[in-house]
């Protein structure tokens, strides 16, 4: 039987289809290269969730050839842009909240909870009016959106464009894909890390509660018929507790309110401010926060007594007689001294 002999037609075929293996092969490797970078970055990031945010948005930008990526969160009835990379521009900057429209590819993305692949935006302007008048502004064409889905909801949504009528290709959608998958882990990591976070503070403040409470029963216990290491105590507790620069324990005589105990930073710093503080008088008056309590009979809480209506002159002569006194000395003072009162 005659041996068959490749033709050269046959040879060049083959050659051509070893070399486009070869580029397959190349382009998958440098993909999963690429790939397993961004998933180091990521690991790294832990719960910085925007650089994780950022990281993905241009490593789909770069892998797919697309001309621009963005990562939406859902936030109430709207989809916010957390992150951006790319040239095409966004019709709002990033934090701005988009609405959920299924007129916009992304919008419809989070509505059905599917990945929309639209070849020309141009074409679809019936399905699509709002993207469509987005895409005349902004210049794309060729759009995927991937939603991020958790536990069955859409709580996000990968956006990719290119300025260009080229779709994207089946593995360029599957990468897409993948990244989506890494982001809902790394919102679901950050907000259960936050949880965690919040809970533990929490548990701190309630420890640091019971110990304020125990050393002030302990002070109590020692000095059974002396009040003043009590008071001393519990200013000083409730300074630390509060994180303030001053706190006091004013005591109603007669017309008049006198401090009885006092802790803060001038006071350490210098004794004649602690004098001052026990020389000084106050009516019962709404004109300060002392006689505003009192006749109240309730705590009262000024987010900024500067700017207070009924704050009088008189609840600012405290901060004047300190300041007398610590210029007399040559301390040198912050710009402003409020005095709580």
């Amino acid at each position: 039987m005659p041996s068959q002999m490749p033709t050269v037609g046959g040879e060049q075929d083959l050659a051509r289809a070893v070399e486009e293996l070869k580029r397959e092969l190349s382009k998958a490797h440098r993909r999963e290269v690429a790939t397993a970078e961004v998933f180091k970055v990521i690991s790294r990031s832990k719960f910085n969730l925007q650089q994780v945010f950022d990281t993905l948005v241009e490593s789909a930008a770069r892998l797919c050839n697309a001309y621009d990526a963005a990562i939406f969160q859902v936030f109430g009835d709207g989809v916010r842009l957390v992150a951006h990379h790319g040239q095409i521009p966004m019709s709002a900057p990033v934090g701005e909240l988009y609405p959920l429209s299924r007129g916009l590819i992304m919008g419809r993305a989070v509505i059905e909870r599917r990945t929309i692949h639209i070849a020309d935006i141009l074409a679809e302007g019936d399905e699509y009016p709002e993207g469509r008048k987005n895409a005349l502004q902004t210049g794309y064409r060729t759009a995927l959106a991937v939603p991020l889905v958790h536990a069955g909801d859409a709580i996000g949504v990968i956006f990719i464009r290119r300025d260009e009528v080229r779709p994207f290709t089946e593995r360029q959608i599957e990468l897409v894909k993948i990244f989506a998958d890494q982001a809902v882990i790394a919102i679901e990591n950050t907000r259960l890390f936050e949880e965690v976070q919040a809970r533990t503070k929490e548990l701190q403040h309630s420890l640091d509660r019971q110990t304020a409470t125990s050393e002030v029963l302990g002070v109590i216990s020692r000095s059974p018929n002396e009040v003043q290491p009590v008071l001393d105590t519990i200013v000083a507790t409730a300074r630390r507790l509060c994180q303030t620069e001053r706190a006091a324990i004013w005591r109603l005589e007669g017309e008049t309110f006198r401090a009885v105990a006092h802790r803060g930073q001038l006071q350490e710093r210098f004794e004649s401010y602690l004098e001052s503080v026990h020389s000084a008088r106050f009516p019962v008056s709404r004109g300060n926060m002392l006689g505003r309590a009192v006749l109240a009979r309730r705590a009262v809480h000024v987010e900024d007594v500067a700017t207070d209506p009924e704050r009088t002159a008189a609840a600012h002569a405290l901060s004047r007689a300190v300041r007398a006194q610590c210029k007399a000395a040559d301390l040198r003072l912050p710009t402003r001294i409020t005095v709580s009162c």
